[in-house]
């Protein structure tokens, strides 16, 4: 039988705390696995890192010992990668008050702070999916048309001949690693435990498939990336870390966890990468 103590009894039953705090639910981040990194090295001082690209040279028919009248006027178009996102994620831990609640408040803290700061890169870096080259599947996506929806795009990323050196991958949402896995559990795709990891999920049609929930997305319709690995670079002049200050005027310290980076797609880069917007329907 259920028994339920009355108030007076009740208020003498002693209350109990746990030594930790209770575990957020952490997204899958994919940037730092998905992203290119390689301008960090330039950029010692300073904001900005320049990069140029120029057009490709015609060709035309010769004749020999005839004069080659038209020459191609080669002009460098420079682009630039600004480091101008500056975040922080601040909070105060009064000594009295870690002390009263028995947990470690600085450790937990901090890694919730480190994670939102990562959580904020990877939607900045994931932003630039939508400035890849738009592909229009034509219709919602199904457990039906899955698999004719990845070959169509890698049709397309082969007629722009963009380089197939085995690192072609995807990133999408849940809900279509869930259309993926249902189509390749056969196969041994597997939407595991291991992939809050890093978002690797596992292989599907050649690609290394990659899950998120920050991918850029309205109302009914979600970007998918599917390309080259590398294509959205991402400069971090300062990876997540902790400032700490004594707090004046009370018993503690001021935490100032802190990042600065930026993020680009570069004028070649985009066309090497597929902008798919989608929706999912329903299998029949």
């Amino acid at each position: 039988m259920s028994y339920t103590p009355s108030a007076d009894i009740k208020g003498l039953i002693p209350e109990y705390w746990t030594p930790f705090l209770q575990a957020p639910l952490y997204k899958s981040l994919v940037a730092l696995e998905t992203a290119n990194t390689r301008f960090e090295t330039y950029l010692k001082d300073g904001d900005t890192i320049n990069h140029s690209y120029i057009a490709m040279p015609d060709v035309q028919d010769y004749t020999p010992y005839t004069e080659i009248t038209e020459w191609g006027v080669v002009d460098a178009e420079k682009e630039q990668l600004v480091v101008n996102e500056v975040k922080v994620a601040p909070f105060v831990v009064d000594r009295i008050e870690e002390l009263q609640a028995n947990i470690n408040m600085v450790a937990d803290l901090g890694e919730r702070a480190g994670y939102q700061l990562k959580d904020t890169i990877d939607t900045a870096v994931l932003e630039g999916v939508e400035d890849g080259t738009a592909f229009d599947f034509g219709s919602a996506l199904t457990t039906d048309n899955i698999i004719q929806f990845f070959a169509s795009a890698k049709t397309e990323l082969r007629e722009a001949n963009v380089e197939e050196d085995g690192d072609w991958i995807t990133i999408v949402t849940p809900a279509v690693a869930e259309l993926i896995e249902r189509v390749a559990a056969d196969n041994g795709f597997q939407v595991a435990d291991s992939t809050l990891k890093n978002g690797f999920a596992g292989n599907f049609l050649g690609l290394k498939v990659y899950i998120s929930n920050n991918l850029p997305t309205t109302s009914d319709e979600t970007s998918i990336y599917i390309g080259k690995r590398g294509m959205i670079d991402l400069v971090m002049q300062a990876a997540p870390q902790m400032d700490i200050s004594k707090a004046e005027n009370m018993l503690g310290y001021k935490f100032k966890p802190f990042t600065v980076f930026g993020t680009k797609v570069f004028h070649e880069n985009a066309k090497r990468f597929l902008n798919a917007t989608v929706s999912i329907g329903s299998s029949s």
